[in-house]
């Protein structure tokens, strides 16, 4: 038969793989035998989300990519388990072909009783997810059918890298800092397009910024090095100043989404007027006192006057759309508040985060000259005293 022809890799695999892992995995599901997984919602896993909604509703409760990757997910994690036991199949038969018919048939026997069982158990051949929120390797288990999740990390007794439970994680949404701005005369963009400034605040600071506990490290590392507000945002946004007052009268400014209603499109808050706008291909909202930007390129190109041309350049050449919003604001301490929306997202609704950086839009940072009264599990305040500038996980 053709099928006997087919190596173990042919098999398990291809397509007929995943109809046996899909079609257990439903048999499993009405059967009770599936446990959700009710930890870890801060790191806000896709795999964890996909596991439950298809405990709670099947594959007809999923989108159709959402299946589509789910199954790939758990072939993935047979997958490994599979080929360990073609191992063992050749060492126990090293008079037969690992790859023959007599392998296939022994691993099409194993398959079964594994999805029987439910025990992929060993991390080092786990299922990888991945986090949009913690950075590092994480890897899914199974013990009868009971998800566990571990990571990967250094242990210094053993002078190696191991698997650990994952840890709980405390990421709350905002991150609060306190700023100096020696003007208030704030250039506000998607990005600063002056190469020397792009090279000086990439150089040495590696941080993976798929991740957002990445990114708000990166914020915070910006801001204590070259008092560079950097924050994600969206793609387009608008500034807002607060109680329509202009300039330095103001004592509030966001960078965020105006709030419209569904079906009108008027403004929820007509209150709120756009004193600027930033968009473009970087997906961020970056902020610097005019002051700072020259201070840090005259420590790069060793002349303030040749600082000076490079901001006017920026401010008033070249594409229109490259040039940064200029705000002038009071100088003096200001309170900067900043959120990434990855973070907590399967644990708090986007709302209930934005609406405490004031309501009628949605924000991404907020400059306040006071302090906002805001709950301490939706905010980390980072001083000269926070010994971890971004938040972690606590073992």
């Amino acid at each position: 038969m053709a099928e006997d022809s087919r190596t173990p890799f042919d098999v398990f695999t291809d397509v007929e793989m995943e109809e046996i892992v899909t079609t257990s995995l439903q048999e499993l599901r009405r059967a009770g035998r599936l446990s959700p997984i009710v930890k870890w919602g801060e790191y806000n896993i896709g795999f964890v989300e996909s596991w439950n909604k298809f405990i709670d509703c099947g594959f007809e409760g999923m989108e159709t990519y959402e299946v589509r990757f789910f199954c790939k997910d758990i072939h993935r994690a047979c997958f490994r388990e599979v080929f360990g036991e073609q191992l063992k199949f050749s060492k126990a038969n090293p008079d037969l072909n690992d790859e023959g018919p007599e392998a296939v048939d022994y691993l099409r026997g194993r398959l079964a009783e594994m999805l029987e069982a439910g025990d992929f158990t060993n991390p080092y051949l786990g299922l990888e997810v991945d986090s949009p929120v913690a950075a590092g390797r994480i890897v899914a288990t199974f013990h009868n059918w009971e998800p566990r999740l571990h990571k990967f990390q250094f242990d210094a007794e053993k002078n190696t890298h191991v698997y650990v439970p994952l840890p709980p994680l405390d990421a709350r949404p905002i991150t609060h800092i306190e700023v100096d701005l020696p003007t208030g005369e704030m250039l506000i963009a998607d990005w600063l397009r002056i190469p020397e400034f792009t090279e000086l605040t990439n150089r040495d600071r590696t941080f993976a910024i798929s991740h957002a506990q990445e990114r708000v490290k990166r914020t915070i590392d910006g801001i204590q090095k070259f008092n560079l507000l950097e924050a994600y945002s969206g793609s387009s946004s608008s500034i807002v100043l607060d109680n329509g007052k202009t300039g330095r009268e103001s004592d509030t400014l966001r960078v965020g989404r105006i709030s419209t209603d569904d079906e009108t499109d008027e403004q929820l808050n007509p209150d709120l007027e756009e004193a600027g706008s930033v968009g473009g291909p970087v997906w961020s909202v970056t902020m610097i006192d005019r002051a700072d930007l020259v201070a840090v390129l005259t420590g790069e190109l060793g002349s303030q006057e040749a600082a000076e041309k490079k901001v006017t350049e920026l401010m008033t050449g070249g594409n229109m759309f490259d040039r940064p919003e200029v705000i002038s604001l009071q100088p003096g301490r200001w309170h900067y508040y900043f959120l990434d929306n990855s973070i907590n997202y399967g644990v708090r609704s986007l709302e209930q985060v934005t609406d405490a950086l004031g309501t009628g839009m949605e924000s991404d940072v907020m400059l306040s000259r006071s302090p906002l009264d805001l709950p301490d599990d939706l905010v980390w305040h980072v001083g000269p005293e926070t010994p971890e500038v971004a938040p972690t996980p606590s073992l």
